[in-house]
């Protein structure tokens, strides 16, 4: 569950969705209601990305503006989405 950031639903879930072991990409899901407030504090954005569109984003901590990672973030808004919760995938 996504924990630490103030003001977050606690059903809100992240998980590890690329294979285990070293790659060039890794891919991170994050599930639930908050899934909009948490693309919003990684990415220091006030919009979310187009729905289902690869779009090229930097991460940054906590909402900081201490860069953590660029990579590429797909948005898929409820109930158009593979839980059929908001979910984003981060492809880092």
């Amino acid at each position: 569950m996504v924990k630490n950031i103030p003001g977050l639903n606690e059903m809100t879930i992240y998980a590890l969705s690329s294979g285990p072991g070293i790659s060039g990409v890794a891919v991170i899901r994050v599930s639930g209601k908050d899934t909009a407030k948490v693309i919003k504090i990684l990415t220091g954005g006030s919009r979310l990305p187009p729905p289902r569109v690869a779009t090229l984003k930097k991460f940054n901590k906590n909402g900081q503006k201490n860069l953590i990672d660029e990579g590429v973030i797909i948005w898929f808004p409820a109930p158009n989405s593979y839980t059929g919760e908001d979910l984003a995938e981060f492809h880092v």
